[in-house]
């Protein structure tokens, strides 16, 4: 927790009750919280799971560090995912991104991992899908029913399975 307040000052994690279980064979303890809300400014994002991973060794050595997080979301507005995000990182592609998009629902999945230093290394995963979204283009370009699944790896984008509909 301490390290996201590091990075912005202004995410806060409203966590649940807090499941650790000991995985004494890998030394190390299983950490699950279901339910946990992101807030940043006024904006907040309700998540359904947040799992992790702490070796035994890293408590003893007082280095209790993160080295892997899984994060499931529930299903979002697209547009107060982009709100969110911009709440943090204030992008006017993310403004104009925000005032073209008019609806849709995401759901996902992201795996992260960390280095030494708590900075999020560039092998992440990020899977997931859009259903019934609608997008318009300065009035003259309507994209509805737009329904497709996602994965990004490492900058990568892989769409499948894209379906909309264009100007009716």
């Amino acid at each position: 927790y301490n390290k996201i307040t590091d990075l912005n000052q202004e995410i806060k994690i409203d966590l649940k009750k807090i499941k650790l279980v000991l995985d004494p064979l890998n030394f190390n303890f299983n950490i699950k919280t279901l339910g946990p809300k992101i807030k940043s400014r006024n904006q907040e994002i309700e998540l359904e799971s947040i799992k992790t991973q702490v070796s035994l060794y890293s408590i003893i050595k007082r280095d209790f560090s993160v080295k892997k997080i899984e994060i499931s979301t529930k299903s979002l507005e697209v547009k107060k995912v982009i709100s969110f995000i911009r709440s943090i990182n204030r992008s006017s592609k993310l403004l104009i991104l925000e005032t073209f998009i008019k609806k849709g629902y995401l759901i996902a999945d992201i795996k992260l991992e960390f280095d030494e230093n708590g900075n999020i290394k560039n092998n992440y995963i990020v899977d997931g899908f859009v259903k019934d979204g609608k997008i318009n283009l300065f009035e003259k370009h309507k994209l509805e029913k737009i329904n497709f699944i996602f994965n990004l790896e490492n900058n990568k984008t892989f769409i499948e399975d894209l379906r909309f509909k264009y100007n009716e």
